[in-house]
C-alpha cells in the first residue's frame, strides 16, 4: 500500500493523481440521467420522439435569456409547417413594411361632378386593402359586426360627400390590375385586391334565428335547411345550408363567385343605405378624378387576429402585399421572393426556408423548427415583442388553443401558435418552466394520421418542459 501521507514527489504525484480521477467521476455522475435532473429529462424527450407511434417529428427548445438551445431533434431539418408559417409571413411584414403600414383602396370620379351629381362611374382601384371588415372580435354579436361595417361605410360616404357626390348615374365598377397580375387566385381565391368583410360571411343562428354579417349577404346564397346538422356548404358552390334549429357559428370564405362583383354590390348597397343612389346607365369613358382613399388595417391589426384565430385570408393578404411592395405585382412568385429578400437582409438562416404562402395551407411550404425559434426569439427581444405576444394564443385561455390544454399544468402558461394540415400538426412558441426558465419551442409532426395522438405526444413534451432545470 502506497502511503500518501509522505512528502515525496512520488506520494505527491499520486494525490495529483486521485485527486483527477475522482473529480473526473463526479462530472461523470453529474452527466448520467437520474430522475429529476436535466439530463433525464433531455433523455426521456429523446425517447419520446423516437418512440412516438404517430408522425415524423422535428423539434427545437432554446433557453430564451441565455439564448442558447438545449434540445434538438432533427432541428435544422425543415418540415412542413402548416400554420406555423404564418410566423415566418409575420416576421418578414413587420420587420420589411413595419406594424404601421396601411394597404390602400383609391376612388375616382370617372366623369364631371355637377349639382351633386357624379355624370359617370365611381370606380374603386385595390391595392389589398383590407378595409370593410367586422369580423373581429370573434366574441362580438352579429349585430355589433354589422354595426362595425356600417361605421366604416359611413367614413367612406363622408369623403364621397365631401366630394360632392350625392348621385352616381353610372355604375359601381372596380380594377385591382395595376395591384396583381393575377386573372384568378387559383391557390386562395378569396385573397384579393378589393374585398369586404374579407369576403367571408359570418353565420350565426341564436334562438333559431339565422343572422349573418354582411347583413345583406352577396355571392353567397344561404338557405335554411331541417336535414344539415349544423351549417355546411353544398358540394362546390357558395350555398350555405343552415340548420335553424341547432345553435352554432361558422364562416365561410367566397369561392366561386368573382371578389370583384361582390365588393361592387357591397359598395352599391352601402351607399345607397347612405341615401347615394346609384343609376347603372351606361357612361361615355373620361378621365379619371380621385375623390378618395380608404384606408387598410394596419399590419398590427392584421397580424394579431391572423396569429390568434389562424386567420388564413389575412396571412395570404400580408403575403400579397409584400409581393406587391417589393417587386409591384401581387402573385405567389413576388410574395416569396419578398419574404426572402427581407428575412435575407435582416440575417435570417434561409437554408431550406421555402415560404409557398402566406398562410400555410399549402405543402410546399419547408421551414425547421430551428428556423421557428430563431423567428421567436428574435422578435421577443424586438420593439414588436408586445404584437408577438399578442398574436399567439394562449394555453386553454384564447384562440385556437382555447379547447388544448383544459386539464394541463401548462394551461394560461403555454402561448403558442399552433398548426394543422390533414398530414401535418405544429405548435410553436413560449413556456415557463417550474423553475421560472422561459423556453422557446416549436415542435413539427409530419406524415400525421392520428392528430389527437400527436397531441398526447405534445402534452407529455409540455409536461417535460416544465420540469425542466436548467444549471
Amino acid at each position: 500500500m502506497i502511503n500518501l501521507s509522505k512528502r515525496c514527489p512520488t506520494a505527491s504525484a499520486y494525490r495529483i493523481l486521485l485527486l483527477v480521477c475522482l473529480t473526473s467521476s463526479v462530472g461523470l455522475v453529474a452527466q448520467i440521467p437520474q430522475k429529476g435532473n436535466t439530463a433525464y429529462t433531455l433523455d426521456t424527450m429523446h425517447k419520446h420522439l423516437q418512440e412516438a407511434e404517430e408522425g415524423t417529428w422535428y423539434v427545437r427548445i432554446s433557453d430564451v435569456a441565455e439564448n442558447r438551445d438545449i434540445f434538438d431533434f432533427r432541428g435544422d431539418t425543415p418540415a412542413i409547417p402548416a400554420s406555423n408559417q404564418k410566423l415566418v409571413t409575420a416576421v418578414a411584414a413587420l420587420m420589411t413594411l413595419g406594424p404601421a403600414h396601411r394597404a390602400r383602396t383609391e376612388v375616382y370620379a370617372t366623369g364631371p361632378i355637377e349639382d351633386g351629381t357624379l355624370h359617370g362611374d365611381l370606380l374603386f382601384r385595390g391595392f389589398g386593402g383590407v378595409h370593410f371588415t367586422g369580423r373581429y372580435p370573434r366574441s362580438a354579436t352579429p349585430k355589433e359586426k354589422n354595426d362595425r361595417l356600417r361605421l366604416q361605410a359611413q367614413r367612406m360616404i363622408r369623403a364621397l360627400h365631401d366630394a360632392g357626390i350625392r348621385r352616381v348615374d353610372g355604375k359601381i365598377t372596380t380594377d385591382t390590375t395595376r395591384w396583381s397580375d393575377m386573372v384568378s387566385n387559383e391557390h386562395y381565391p378569396c385573397a384579393h385586391g378589393l374585398s369586404f368583410n374579407e369576403n367571408t360571411v359570418d353565420v350565426h343562428v341564436v334562438d333559431s334565428s339565422i343572422r349573418s354579417v354582411p347583413m345583406a349577404v352577396s355571392g353567397f346564397l344561404v338557405e335554411p335547411s331541417g336535414n344539415a346538422s349544423g351549417q355546411a356548404r353544398r358540394g362546390k358552390s357558395d350555398m350555405i345550408l343552415v340548420n335553424s334549429s341547432v345553435d352554432g357559428y361558422d364562416y365561410w370564405r367566397l369561392e366561386h363567385n368573382q371578389p370583384s362583383d361582390v365588393y361592387a354590390h357591397h359598395i352599391r348597397r352601402q351607399l345607397q343605405l347612405h341615401g347615394i343612389m346609384v343609376m347603372g346607365q351606361e357612361q361615355p369613358a373620361v378621365a379619371e378624378t380621385a375623390v378618395g382613399r380608404l384606408k387598410s388595417l394596419s399590419i398590427e391589426e392584421l397580424i394579431i387576429p391572423m396569429g390568434v384565430y389562424s386567420d388564413n385570408f389575412r396571412a395570404e393578404m400580408l403575403y400579397l402585399t409584400l409581393g406587391f411592395e417589393g417587386f409591384d405585382s401581387a402573385n405567389y412568385a413576388t410574395g416569396q421572393a419578398a419574404i426572402l429578400a427581407g428575412l435575407q437582409r435582416i440575417g435570417f438562416p434561409l437554408e431550406g426556408l421555402v415560404p409557398a404562402d402566406g398562410s400555410g395551407l399549402s405543402y410546399e411550404n419547408r421551414v425547421s423548427p430551428g428556423q421557428l425559434v430563431y423567428i421567436l426569439n428574435m422578435l421577443n427581444e424586438s420593439k414588436y415583442r408586445e404584437i408577438l405576444r399578442r398574436m399567439l394564443p394562449v394555453a386553454g385561455e384564447s384562440g385556437t388553443l382555447e379547447k388544448r390544454f383544459l386539464e394541463h399544468r401548462a394551461r394560461n402558461n403555454l402561448q403558442a401558435k399552433t398548426g394543422t394540415l390533414k398530414s401535418v400538426v405544429s405548435l410553436s412558441g413560449f413556456i415557463t418552466t417550474e423553475q421560472g426558465n422561459l423556453l422557446s419551442f416549436s415542435m413539427i409532426a409530419n406524415h400525421v394520421k392520428d392528430h389527437d395522438a400527436c397531441w398526447q405526444t405534445i402534452e407529455r413534451f409540455a409536461d417535460l418542459m416544465l420540469d425542466l432545470r436548467l444549471e
